[in-house]
């Protein structure tokens, strides 16, 4: 599960950076953006060629978590929430998948 790990990290950072109202160059959008990409592009290596490395625990946890992942920060253009609201949601979505249990 280094893979949900790895990505929390990323959203703690980012979500940090936001509550700060840190300028970041490039600003926390592109940021979010670039997040959802390595996402999608992990998510597609999950499916096609590691799909036969992955673990029950791994289908069924892993994947799903970063579907929603995903998702979360594909779609937050097209959301009502801020982008700060947007990282809280995902980062709640990744300790509710860390914390769970297996």
């Amino acid at each position: 599960m280094a893979l949900l790990s790895r990505y929390r990290d990323r959203v703690q950072r980012l979500l940090a950076a936001a509550e700060e109202g840190a300028r970041t160059h490039p600003p926390l959008e592109s940021l979010a953006y670039e997040l959802s990409e390595e996402l999608n592009a992990d998510l597609l290596r999950l499916y096609g060629t590691d799909a036969a490395l992955l673990t029950t625990l791994e289908r069924t946890s892993l994947v799903p978590t970063l579907e929603r992942l995903r998702d979360i920060l594909r779609f937050r253009g097209r959301s009502p929430r801020s982008l700060h609201e947007v990282l809280k949601k995902a980062r709640a979505e990744l300790h509710q998948t860390l914390d769970a249990p297996h």
